[in-house]
């Protein structure tokens, strides 16, 4: 597991122990108007049933950062993410002085790190902007036609048809998006470059001497959700001598990685290369 897709996955679990209680009481108010599932044990089972998920979930949860650290030479890295997502607080076993050392102090070579978390340094905007128009009335199409011949024929196979044109929709879509994407990144500049000197964007390398700070505020904690923010302070390229604070805001959403990916690349190039 790279150290983005730990993020995801903790993610995926806090989107998970919310939407499972509301999917599960949606599912048992619709079960019993319909007369299908009465208060008894058949209900007390289910409940019990999401009890279980929802305690596994919440395990899981808990020991997904614990287990991950015992097995990574990133450890410094997953703590400098955890604290710049704009997370309430950082859990202490993220705040031990062997962590605080990796971070500062990298053991591991730049070529291994961007090996191993499946990294590179140049972040490119999305190019298959437009095509998502097409796909979106492709999708439309293998849902709706089928649902209305199945409506108006009685024939309720033909939403089995749907069901898989809708999955081989989503399928092709997300392959023919990822391989056009890759044949436009080879060929056009990025948006933004990380490298041993600094940050090199729109033709402006700022070495990292003069990054001060990043972030990526969570949506609840943003107007500009899903940003990522890179604070600078220039003062040797302005002719008059005078410190100028700048910062650099990059929309995820339109980004071909996502913020953990960025913020992963400004740790371990910030801390190694940084006088």
């Amino acid at each position: 597991m790279t150290v983005s897709q730990l993020f995801k996955r903790s993610d995926l679990y806090a989107i998970l122990f919310i939407l499972i209680p509301l999917a599960s009481v949606s599912l048992i108010c619709w079960l019993y108007s319909k007369r299908l599932i009465v208060f008894g044990l058949p209900l007390v089972f289910f409940i019990v049933s999401i009890i279980a998920v929802m305690t596994v979930l919440w395990y899981k949860g808990t020991r997904l950062f614990k287990d991950f650290l015992a097995d990574t030479p990133y450890s410094g890295i997953v703590y400098s993410i955890y604290s710049h997502v704009n997370l309430k607080a950082v859990p202490g076993y993220l705040k031990t002085n062997e962590i605080i050392e990796n971070l500062n102090s990298p053991g591991y070579s730049t070529e291994k790190f961007l090996a191993d978390n499946k990294l590179t340094p140049e972040v490119h905007k999305k190019y298959s902007t437009k095509l998502n128009l097409v796909y979106g009335l492709l999708l439309l199409v293998s849902i709706w036609v089928p649902a209305l011949v199945a409506e108006y024929y009685q024939l309720d196979y033909w939403l089995y048809y749907g069901s898989a044109g809708f999955i081989i929709s989503m399928m092709l879509m997300r392959v023919h998006e990822k391989n056009y994407n890759k044949r436009k990144s080879a060929v056009n500049e990025p948006e933004l470059k990380i490298a041993k000197e600094g940050v090199l964007y729109k033709d402006e390398l700022i070495g990292w001497d003069e990054v001060d700070s990043w972030s990526a505020p969570a949506a609840f904690e943003s107007k500009h959700p899903g940003r990522v923010f890179i604070y600078y302070t220039i003062s040797s390229h302005r002719s008059d001598g005078n410190a100028s604070a700048e910062s650099i805001e990059l929309n995820m959403g339109k980004m071909q990685v996502s913020k953990y990916d960025v913020l992963a690349l400004l740790a371990h190039y910030k801390h190694k290369y940084s006088k």
